[in-house]
């Protein structure tokens, strides 16, 4: 009897002996520690009498010699934590009491707490995530596969990932998956996805490997309908494509009135635009810089509409005050445009694609880097287009 009780006493979990009135008869090392008991006996401390009460309570709550239940207590230092509780009667003939044996389980209580947090955060996005075995055997699913790949039944667990990929794209997704398995990673890769229902739908997916104890045992994959996004680019590039399109027509149409008022010079912004890409091209320049001296090259003499007909058909040399006058075009232009949001300084290149290098140019007498380049390519092309052309004056 001695040894089981050094037995009963040593074990490294907490046991108590309940007598048939309920309260604790005998208490291990382990439970005095835990509950900060006074001794052996139950005695008339409060904090035996509280751990007896609660003991007896669990007692009752068992059904069977094999049965348990999980509690909550405050150990010796009031600290809450949760026991697995497992009574057994110490004589099934007659009531002698119970042995309760106690497992300290709070620590996976909130592990498993954290996972339930988890899981709830992960089941509240709206993007599908899964966990993915490395046959493609979908081993996790929140509830937003169901609506992002159009299943009746959420749980997607146990069907392969290759299910829901376009024939066109399981090698491509293979390969992926292959890399995360391997310890690579795979942000926000566009392609496609293929609904229960056979429809398809473009999506944006990141992969990422799992890991548990150092090894990777599946790859994580968060998928995102990107339907919405690209009929939204479709659509702000048709935009963008009609807009360009309006500013193309309102440019000519003003090009086109200055030259049905000034018929000598007609053609003449044309020819000065179809000279300028060319010189622009030469040098290097960019598509949408081009495009910026081309809209400057057809605007470049708007401001001539405000300088009167006499003086613009004049079929003579003209006189220096008719000669300040037309002299003031470059201004009017700029007025007339400046407050036009064009991406390119249009504006600025029409005030000044008379200026010259050496500083003899109007209407501010610039020179050198003073200069804007655009003016700078657009006063070449305007003076070869002037001295290839007749001129009444």
């Amino acid at each position: 009897m001695t040894r089981y009780k050094k037995i009963f006493t040593r074990l490294p979990q907490p046991a108590l002996i309940l007598n048939p009135s309920g309260a604790i008869a005998e208490a291990n090392l382990a439970a005095v520690g835990m509950f900060g008991l006074n001794g052996s006996a139950g005695g008339p401390d409060t904090s035996s009498k509280r751990v007896a009460a609660w003991l007896g309570e669990a007692v009752e709550e068992t059904s069977s010699p094999f049965s348990f239940v999980e509690k909550q207590f405050e150990d010796g230092s009031g600290r809450p934590r949760w026991f697995r509780i497992r009574p057994a009667r110490v004589d099934e003939t007659e009531e002698q009491g119970s042995v309760v044996l106690l497992t300290d389980i709070t620590e996976r209580r909130r592990f498993l707490e954290e996972l339930e947090r988890h899981a709830s955060i992960v089941n509240s996005c709206e993007d599908a995530i899964m966990g993915v075995a490395p046959d493609g055997v979908i081993l996790s699913a929140n509830k937003a596969m169901a609506e992002v790949y159009g299943l009746n039944d959420w749980d997607a667990v146990g069907l392969s990932v290759f299910r829901f990929v376009p024939g066109d794209r399981r090698p491509e997704t293979a390969e992926i998956l292959d890399r995360v398995f391997n310890g690579d990673s795979v942000a926000r890769h566009e392609s496609w996805g293929k609904r229960d229902d056979g429809s398809l739908f473009p999506l944006s997916a990141t992969y990422s490997p799992i890991e548990c104890f150092g090894k990777i045992i599946g790859v994580s994959a968060i998928i995102r309908d990107i339907t919405e996004r690209k009929n939204a680019e479709q659509a702000l590039l048709t935009g963008r494509r009609k807009l360009a399109e309006l500013l193309d027509e309102t440019v000519n149409a003003l090009s086109t009135t200055l030259e049905i008022r000034d018929l000598y010079t007609s053609g003449h912004q044309q020819r000065v635009a179809a000279v300028t890409e060319i010189l622009s091209q030469r040098l290097g320049c960019g598509p949408e810089r081009r495009e910026g001296l081309r809209i400057a090259a057809l605007l470049h003499d708007i401001g001539k509409i405000s300088i009167p007909m006499a003086i613009l058909s004049k079929p003579c040399r003209l006189d220096p005050d008719e000669m300040n006058i037309i002299k003031k075009h470059s201004k009017v232009g700029f007025q007339i445009l400046h407050n036009i949001p064009f991406p390119w300084p249009v504006g600025k290149m029409i005030l000044q694609h008379h200026e010259r290098m050496d500083g003899s140019g109007y209407p501010e007498g610039l020179t050198g880097s003073e200069i804007e380049d655009g003016a700078k390519i657009l006063a070449v092309a305007d003076v070869l287009e002037a001295m290839s052309s007749h001129r009444p004056y």
